[in-house]
Order: C-alpha cells, then structure tokens, then sequence
C-alpha cells in the first residue's frame, strides 16, 4: 500500500510538470463554479453559517461572515462554561484545593519565615559567630583580641537582620494563608463565570451577531462564486470534500497500473546515480595521482638545480635554520633593490620561499614512496 500512495505521489509531481490548460481541458482541475454571483442556496448559508458550498462540494468558511448559528454555538458554548464555573461552588474539590492552599501559605510563612528565619535563625547567627571568634582565641590566630567584638558586631547585624525581616512577613503570610486565599478561592468561580458570560458569551456573539446582520447581506448579494484558486487560507478557508469509493478505486487502480512504470525509472535512477559517483570517485584519484607525480617531478628539479650550485643551498639552508626566510624576518625592503632590474616580483620571491621550505633542513629531497 505505501508503494501505491508513493506512485500516486509521483503523479501528482508529474502533473505539476504538465500544461494546466491541457489539465484543464481534460477537467483535472477543479474549475470556479459558472456565473459570478452566488446563488441563493449559497447567500443562505452564507447568513446562517458563515460558510457556502460550491457544486463539487467543497466547503469555504469566510471569516468575515460568522453567521448566525456559529455565534449562537458560541454564546452557548461560553455560558455552558459560565455554569460549569459557578457549579464549582458546590464541588468538594473546591473546598479541599481552598484549605491545602491556605494551609500551604501558612505553615511557609510560620515554619520558614517566621521561625526558622526569622526566631531561629537569630539564635543561631548568635552561636556561629560567637563559636568562630572562639576558636580564634583559642588558636590565638592574628588578631585574636578582636574576635569577640566582632563576633558581638556581626551577630548583631544578622539577628537583627533576621527578626526585622522574618518576622513582618511572616506574619503578613498568617494574614494572607487565613484571610486572602479564602477570598480568593472563594470569588475565583464568580470571577471566571463572570468572565465567560461577559465577554465570549454575550459581547463577542453580540457584536458577531449585528455584524452579520449588516454586513453579511451585503457580501452575499455582491460577493463572487466560491473557487479553490480564491482561497487565501486566512479570510477564506476551503474544507475540500470527501473521497468517493469509486474515485478511491480509480486512484488505486491508476497507482497499481503505473508502479512498474516508476519501479523502473527509480532503478535507473539508482544506477545513474552509482555511475556518476564512480566517474567522479575515478577522476578524484586520477586528480590526485597526476598532482603527486607533478610534485615528484618539481622536486627533482628543484633538488638537481640545487645539487648544481652547493654553494647556493648551504647558503639557503643555513638561512631556513636561522629563521631568516620566514615572513616575520623577511626585509621587503633590503630585496626591492636587488629585485630591480631582474623582472621579479615580490610575489615570485615568496613563491620561491614556499617551494624551498618543502625542503625542510639541508634543503635535500623528500623521501620519494
């Protein structure tokens, strides 16, 4: 089955290659409906469900027409929700979530807050720093002399930190877990409930509703036959209609008759594929062959015209030992008057550079493999 809806793929790639007049002769593309006006079946629906229907079924859903049931269905909708809101009222749920919230906020603000920042952690900012000036005395480390008025200094600050700040909020958290979370569990339905009915319920289908009544009269009598080549997607969207059996059938039928066909267009475009990369894999290494040997026969060169001069390569090796040729050391300026008058550039100067430094040391040959 996966290799008859890929042949039907094909198709519908290979149809996109193909004249659309001829497509169009033959009835291949769904054409616009005849005449310009819709026709009163379509204003109909047009009024009533902000959508119209054309002669081969697709459905269009315009965007600028909500129709009177769709806002109807909304406002339904929306007060449904509304109910199921204000229904919670009379849920246990309701009540359980309201008494762990209150009951969360609450022992944050006393356990964490008030006692453990606030109460207790005062005292133990008064051992730590009083037990780490004692140590010092007893190390007499540096200084010791002055461990216990600082320790007396900063347990101060600290536990004053932590009371002034733990204990107010704290205390405002108690207030809050007992008397804020109840109210708002408590008004939370009305307020969504209110909510839904204000604006998606009522509002929103209002002003849908007056809009349809106004506008969509209007667009219906001077508004243009549907087509599926008007559908933007945005203003317009098209729900195209559902398969026949028979056109089902005929589309299996077509796939199975034509998957030989495209079986053998895939293997040979396989094979194709398996040639050329064998002809560029073949000419890559025939590339790389020929480069070597033009490498080997550049440095026979370069090693026989240097074997004729010895002078001249112990003079270039001992200058690569040097670091001389490098281009940080190279003195541009001391070779222009030396390259005057010879046809040489600097460029063939460094081009020369880069062919000697192949030959690293005493400027002999590499080893040939």
């Amino acid at each position: 089955m996966n290799r008859v809806f890929a042949v039907v793929a094909a198709m519908v790639g290979f149809s996109f290659c193909v004249s659309p007049g001829v497509w169009a002769e033959a009835g291949a593309v769904p054409a616009a409906d005849a005449g310009y006006f819709l026709d009163w079946s379509q204003r109909g629906d047009l009024l009533w469900t902000g959508t119209m229907e054309d002669s081969q079924g697709n459905v269009y859903n315009v965007k600028v027409c909500p129709g009177y049931v769709p806002m109807a269905a909304m406002a339904g909708r929306h007060w449904g929700r509304a109910g199921e809101a204000f229904g919670e009222y009379g849920a246990k749920r309701t009540y359980a979530d309201l008494y762990h919230a209150s009951k969360e906020v609450v022992e944050w603000s006393s356990r964490d807050c008030l006692w453990r920042w606030g109460i207790k952690g005062a005292g133990k900012a008064w051992y730590n720093h009083f037990r780490g000036a004692s140590q010092i005395v007893n190390r007499r480390a540096f200084g010791w002399i002055f461990a216990y008025p600082m320790a007396l200094c900063t347990a101060t600050v600290e536990s004053s930190f932590r009371v002034v700040t733990g204990v107010p909020v704290g205390l405002c958290g108690n207030a809050i877990g007992v008397v804020a979370v109840p109210a708002v569990g408590v008004t939370w339905p009305t307020v969504k409930g209110v909510a839904e009915v204000a604006v998606p319920g009522t509002a929103l289908p209002v002003a849908g509703t007056a809009w349809n009544t106004v506008g969509t009269p209007v667009l219906a009598l001077a508004g243009q036959r549907p087509a599926p080549s008007r559908v933007d997607g945005y203003f317009v969207k098209m729900t195209p209609r559902e398969w026949t059996p028979e056109e089902l059938a005929a589309l299996v039928k077509a796939a199975t008759e034509l998957n030989p066909v495209a079986e053998e267009f895939a293997k040979q475009q396989a094979r194709a594929r398996t040639d050329w990369n064998a002809k560029f894999a073949q000419m890559h290494k025939d590339l790389a062959a020929q480069e070597k040997q033009l490498q080997r026969d550049r440095d026979e060169r370069v090693c026989a015209l240097l074997a004729a001069n010895p002078r001249l390569r112990e003079t270039l090796a001992r200058l690569f030992r040097e670091g001389r040729l490098q281009g940080a050391c190279l003195d541009r300026d001391a070779l222009a008057p030396v390259l005057q008058g010879t046809g040489l550039k600097w460029t063939d100067v460094l081009r020369t550079l880069q062919l000697l430094g192949e030959h690293p040391g005493n400027l002999e040959p590499k080893n040939r493999n």
